[in-house]
């Protein structure tokens, strides 16, 4: 969770002009390429650049978004209300 949301402060630095938040978006998209491309290959899923470099984005805003609705609303399942620990 926290990571992901440092990385929304990360996109937010690198949207206001900020050079090296640029990089670390850059080197972060580097370095799970890396580890994606080999196991698309290996599961026989076709690499796809568009949807990964949307993805970076989208994913992190989606985590911290459940991450933080899941501390106000609570989860139903099959009708009955889920007991939190928080």
């Amino acid at each position: 969770f926290l990571f992901h949301l440092s990385f929304i402060g990360i996109i937010v630095g690198a949207l206001m002009g900020i050079k090296i938040f640029f990089w670390i978006l850059l080197a972060k998209a580097f370095v799970e390429a890396i580890f994606l491309i080999p196991a698309s290959n290996f599961f026989g899923v076709k690499w796809r650049w568009i949807p990964f470099l949307v993805l970076q984005f989208v994913y992190s805003v989606y985590v911290t978004g459940v991450g933080l609705l899941s501390l106000v609303v609570l989860p139903k399942w099959k009708g009955r209300v889920v007991q939190t620990n928080v």
